[in-house]
């Protein structure tokens, strides 16, 4: 039996309440993975940049505190 990842302690509270299940994956299951179809204009850097507008820490910054 493999040992349980150092990261799945994290997660235990979310997996005891179903909202998540941690599975072993690789690259070759990307073909499995759901990918949204993006009509109109599609900017991952605007959704990205909407997403900081409100970070206390001010534009630019990109590192964790």
């Amino acid at each position: 039996m493999p040992a349980a990842a150092p990261h799945s302690e994290r997660y235990a509270h979310l997996v005891a309440r179903g909202q998540i299940r941690l599975v072993a994956a690789t690259t070759a299951d990307l073909d499995r993975v759901p990918i949204p179809d993006a009509e109109g204009t599609f900017s991952p850097l605007d959704i990205l940049l909407a997403d900081r507008e409100g970070d206390p820490r001010g534009p630019g910054c990109a590192a964790a505190p």
